[in-house]
């Protein structure tokens, strides 16, 4: 096995305007670290952040409040849920090929995408499931009652390809998603399906579909979440 003094090093190269380096030049001077240090540490730094907000969500009290209560008390499948599955459903077979994509060796995440049936090899929409964790305060009344932290499954991306909007495939990749989830929780606990909607606008089209605020007292926080009874609800549709 390789030590540490032996694994090969990789040279990072970035092209930029001087006077683009000429600022960073200035703040490395400032911290005392030369020009390749102070780039690593602020690349690290902001790829810690940004591994942090796409694989874990801190509540707050009041949103874990919220959390155990729509656990213990989800809501019904709303009928659109209910209307969108049963069109899943009728087309899956007939309409569209899923088929697992590994993003990378290390299975960080998983893709799936629609084709069409007579065209196998034209994406015209995909969605992407990785794992996702939820974290609450210690001094939470019920946190002793759970394992640490909660366990979830997040919708990290959903596109369709821009001539095929408006025939209602995004919403047979979110039942897809759907049905996956229930899929894991089977397997392994699961509280959810979560999705980070990126943009205010796009908050609507998972609204819709019962999706309920994860951070209730947080409007900067656009995450959403269906709890996983909803989901398993949903799912008992397909079967």
């Amino acid at each position: 096995m390789a030590t540490n003094a032996e694994r090969k090093e990789t040279r990072l190269v970035a092209r930029t305007s001087t006077e683009i380096q000429e600022i960073i030049q200035r703040a490395a001077d400032y911290t005392g670290a030369t020009l390749s240090q102070f780039l690593i540490e602020a690349a690290m730094s902001k790829a810690c952040d940004v591994i942090e907000h796409a694989e874990t969500l801190h509540l707050s009290m009041a949103s874990a409040d919220a959390l155990f209560a729509s656990l213990d008390n989800p809501p019904k499948a709303s009928k659109k849920l209910i209307k969108a599955a049963m069109g899943y459903k009728d087309v899956v077979n007939r309409f569209l090929q899923l088929q697992a994509r590994q993003k990378t060796v290390k299975h960080i995440a998983k893709t799936y995408v629609a084709c069409r049936d007579d065209i196998p090899t034209a994406v015209i929409g995909f969605h992407t499931l990785t794992g996702y964790a939820v974290l609450i305060p210690p001094a939470h009344k019920t946190y002793k009652k759970y394992p640490h932290p909660l366990h979830a499954v997040k919708l990290a991306r959903l596109a369709v390809d821009q001539a095929y909007q408006g025939r209602k495939l995004g919403e047979k990749l979110l039942i897809d998603a759907i049905y996956r989830t229930v899929l894991v929780a089977q397997q392994l606990s699961a509280i959810g399906l979560f999705v980070d909607p990126m943009t205010p606008e796009v908050m609507p089209f998972y609204r819709q579909y019962g999706f309920l605020a994860a951070n209730v007292d947080d409007t900067a926080c656009l995450e959403m979440w269906l709890p996983i009874k909803t989901c398993t609800e949903v799912v008992k549709i397909l079967l």
